[in-house]
């Protein structure tokens, strides 16, 4: 199913407690296995209503999408950088994250930003990153006990 633009609304914060819930309920499920107990708790403040409402303030911008009433996908990002990409389990292998990242990434040119995209991949998501023609930056890291992969997708590679 391909998805239009106008599935996308963007978000205000009166909308980050129950994005924050819908976050740390994938997280939890899909991410936390990889992960050390601490990175727990720093993704937990990361997804704090408190902090999605800093990042706002500094530019972040967030992305949603429901489905039959029900949230299907998140996506936040601030220029060039995809802070957070989930969609939720019901919803997964209907082309929502891909049709997220088209999505962001005609943002960004239409912004006037130079056409790239970077992210941190988890270990259970790189192999989708690396179909949608991300490339790696570098070998697997640890941050604050979150494991990711720094990648970029760029128009010219």
């Amino acid at each position: 199913m391909i998805l239009s633009e106008q599935n996308f609304q963007l978000c205000t914060p009166d909308k980050f407690p129950s994005i924050s819930e819908f976050l740390w309920k994938i997280y939890q499920e899909e991410i936390a296995p990889h992960n050390r107990e601490i990175g727990h708790a720093n993704f937990q403040k990361f997804i704090h209503p408190t902090q999605f409402t800093s990042r706002y303030e500094q530019g972040s911008v967030v992305w949603e999408l429901f489905r039959e009433n029900q949230r299907a996908a998140i996506c936040e990002c601030k220029n060039q950088h995809v802070f957070l990409l989930f969609v939720g389990k019901d919803h997964r292998h209907q082309g929502i994250a891909k049709e997220l990242l088209t999505h962001v990434k005609r943002e960004v040119i239409k912004k006037g930003f130079l056409p790239y995209l970077t992210l941190n991949a988890a270990p259970n998501s790189l192999s989708f990153y690396q179909k949608m023609g991300f490339k790696s930056l570098g070998p697997e890291e640890d941050k604050n006990g979150i494991r990711s992969t720094p990648m970029k997708w760029s128009w010219k590679q």
